[in-house]
């Protein structure tokens, strides 16, 4: 089979995926597809059915490579360092950007943020942890006075770090 049929039999099964230069079909599709020509009372209708819904293979030349490193004083970026078109809050991380590449830099950055600094993103982006409902008026007021007493256990290590 020549390059430009196998190229064209790899776009109508779909699903392909590229290493380098070479093209590979999932098993999975490629037996799908296989189905389908066999249910189909002409090969001719499976393969125009399977035109409309295809995407095309990966080509080399309408593929941009993206080259570009971070500045040195940014490759150790923390989360309180992140600029302010990207926001990250409880479940959501927002980018903006004027165009795509200033997008992609941003991203580049929250990737480096997210290697410097895991925990703090982590602690950002996980939602809060939500406090226990409770119905019993008796035990409402443990957890209040548990509060009350962990509050002023706080107030007095302040205090005394305050002295040294």
């Amino acid at each position: 089979m020549k390059r430009a049929s196998a190229q064209n039999l790899m776009r109508l099964v779909g699903n392909v995926q590229s290493i380098g230069s070479t093209h590979f079909l999932d098993r999975s599709a490629l037996l799908l597809f296989l189905d389908e020509v066999v249910a189909a009372d002409r090969v001719s209708e499976a393969v125009a059915k399977r035109l409309v819904v295809t995407e095309p293979t990966p080509s080399r030349r309408s593929r941009k490579m993206l080259r570009f490193a971070l500045p040195r004083d940014l490759r150790s970026v923390m989360v309180k360092d992140l600029p302010r078109n990207i926001e990250v809050s409880a479940g959501s991380l927002r980018i903006r950007g004027a165009d795509a590449m200033e997008i992609v830099r941003s991203l580049h950055l929250v990737a480096q943020a997210l290697q410097n600094d895991l925990d703090t993103m982590q602690s950002l982006l996980d939602p809060p942890v939500p406090q226990p409902q409770v119905d019993d008026a008796e035990i409402r007021s443990m957890f209040e006075r548990l509060r009350a007493d962990e509050a002023a256990v706080v107030v007095k290590e302040k205090g005394s770090l305050r002295g040294l």
